[in-house]
């Protein structure tokens, strides 16, 4: 019984755990339209110190994920990545873009980590809320 109850604690906080980021942006754009939802796009590499704290401590957070969830279709891009779009290209991370289902660029993009309710605050902006 003792085994059952701490697989299903490790379910529980699996689940929770943080947001499911599309990894290819065809498949995001399709599952934008298809939702009717913007594309939130989080433009990291391995080894960048402020992509992991925005992971940890900003999409973390309960009302940031609700609202990316609610809202926006997630997808994080490696910059290093060939497949990035041109007009995604990045240099330094973490950047974040905000698209229409179309791909078009509908807020000016963000650079660099921010605390959860600032962020919250411009996910509201982008959303026109």
């Amino acid at each position: 019984m003792r085994k059952l109850f701490l697989f299903m604690v490790m379910l529980i906080q699996l689940s929770a755990a943080g947001i499911a980021w599309q990894p290819f942006y065809d498949e995001a754009l399709k599952q934008a339209q298809a939702e009717h939802k913007k594309v939130l796009v989080f433009m990291s590499q391995p080894g960048c110190g402020t992509c992991e704290y925005m992971k940890e401590n900003v999409f973390s957070d309960g009302e940031v994920k609700a609202y990316i969830t609610a809202h926006f279709i997630p997808l994080q891009l490696n910059v290093h990545h060939d497949d990035v779009p041109e007009h995604l290209r990045e240099r330094v991370t973490p950047v974040f873009h905000f698209l229409d289902a179309s791909g078009k660029d509908i807020h000016p993009k963000l650079i660099g980590g921010k605390t959860a309710p600032f962020f919250l605050k411009l996910l509201n902006e982008v959303n026109g809320k």
